[in-house]
């Protein structure tokens, strides 16, 4: 499953390489390390539970948003 349209009630299907993806936006964060630097950092970040952590970079874009950028590609990144 690559999209769902709850409004029309469409499943839309692709192939594996479709799921694939580096980059995601994390937003209402309420981060409590030291704050982030222009040039953004490195860190180590779990996509599930079940997965090993992977190496990636994040950027602060806004007070309430990064963007997490990982250095090597993962399967199916969703929200949740």
């Amino acid at each position: 499953v690559v999209k769902i349209d709850p409004k029309s009630n469409i499943v839309y299907l692709g192939p594996e390489s479709a799921l694939k993806g580096t980059d995601f936006v994390i937003k209402d964060l309420n981060w409590l390390a030291d704050e982030i630097d222009s040039g953004g950092m490195r860190a180590t970040v779990k996509i599930r539970s079940t997965r090993p952590a992977a190496e990636a970079r994040i950027k602060r874009l806004d007070r309430d948003r990064v963007l997490v950028s990982l250095l090597s590609e993962e399967k199916a990144i969703t929200p949740g």
